[in-house]
C-alpha cells in the first residue's frame, strides 16, 4: 500500500514538472504562458505588408520580392474572371502561362512553416488580372 501511494506522489511531481516547465518556456518565448496542446505561439501580431500587383497578359511580373525573413506569405487572385499562374523561382526563364500553381478567380496561395519559400514569386496571366499579398 506504502509502495502505490510513493508512485503516486512521484506521477504527481512529474506531471506538475511538465506543467511548470511548458508554463515557463512559453513565457520565455512570448511572454505568455503556453497552454498545454495550444499552437497560438506560431501567431503574427503586427508588421505585415499589404500590396496588391497587376498582372498584364503574357507579361512576367514580380509578386513577391527574396525576402530571407519571410515567415509568411498569401496571395490571392482578386480578379473575377482571368486565372493567374504564381511561380516560385529566382529565375524568369521557366515561367509560362498554363504553367505553375494556378489561381482561379477569388483562389489564394499561401506560404507558412510547412511550405516556406523565400525566394521570388512569379506571376503570368493571359489577360490582366489583378493579385493581392500579405506578407510578414
Amino acid at each position: 500500500m506504502e509502495e502505490n501511494k510513493l508512485i503516486t506522489l512521484m506521477v504527481v511531481e512529474l506531471l506538475i514538472g511538465i506543467a511548470l516547465t511548458i508554463g515557463v518556456y512559453g513565457i520565455l518565448l512570448k511572454g505568455n504562458p503556453v497552454k498545454l496542446g495550444y499552437a497560438g505561439f506560431n501567431r503574427i501580431e503586427r508588421d505585415v505588408t499589404n500590396s496588391s500587383v497587376q498582372l498584364n497578359p503574357s507579361t512576367i511580373t514580380e509578386v513577391l520580392s527574396k525576402n530571407t525573413g519571410r515567415i509568411y506569405a498569401l496571395i490571392c487572385d482578386d480578379d473575377s474572371t482571368n486565372d493567374a499562374y504564381l511561380h516560385l523561382t529566382n529565375s524568369t526563364t521557366s515561367v509560362a502561362v498554363s504553367e505553375g500553381i494556378k489561381l482561379s478567380p477569388g483562389d489564394c496561395y499561401e506560404i507558412g512553416p510547412d511550405n516556406l519559400w523565400i525566394g521570388k514569386v512569379y506571376g503570368i496571366a493571359s489577360a490582366t488580372t489583378t493579385l493581392t499579398t500579405v506578407e510578414k
